[in-house]
């Protein structure tokens, strides 16, 4: 059975202090909490999440995102979710701009943001194919 995590605990607030994470709410009413890097056979807590929802037949009715005080909400029940982590650096300089990419499916298509530290709001949007998202896409339908 795949792994997820459905609580805060200390490694969790540590670790996500300087970085924007999502939290899932699913059908059967549990929360789930990206946890990646912590060192588990898949890193990823996206990929997890979409095997752990059809590992036990569930959807995802609500995704937020969250960066210390600042929280964003995305449409509730949505056909599916989307999310990416990103980073963007140039060389010969020190400044790294961290971000996600993150969206919901409606009627077919991808809508989704890039949203930037520390207030979330969507930088970009855009709309993407969902039979080219892979594994960034987690479907309810």
């Amino acid at each position: 059975m795949t792994r997820v995590c459905k609580e805060i605990d200390d490694w969790l607030e540590n670790y996500y202090e300087n970085k924007i994470k999502w939290i899932v709410e699913l059908s059967n009413g549990e929360h789930v909490y990206q946890d990646d890097g912590r060192n588990l056979n898949e890193e990823s807590a996206w990929i997890r999440l979409g095997k752990y929802v059809k590992e036990n037949g569930l959807t995802v009715v609500a995704m937020d995102l969250n960066f210390r005080s600042y929280w964003k909400r995305l449409p509730r029940d949505a056909d599916g979710y989307f999310f990416v982590n990103s980073v963007m650096g140039q060389f010969g300089s020190q400044h790294t701009i961290v971000y996600c990419i993150a969206g919901h499916l409606e009627d077919g298509v991808i809508h989704v943001s890039k949203y930037e530290m520390p207030v979330l709001d969507p930088i970009e949007t855009d709309t993407r194919d969902c039979e080219t998202a892979g594994p960034c896409l987690i479907k309810n339908i």
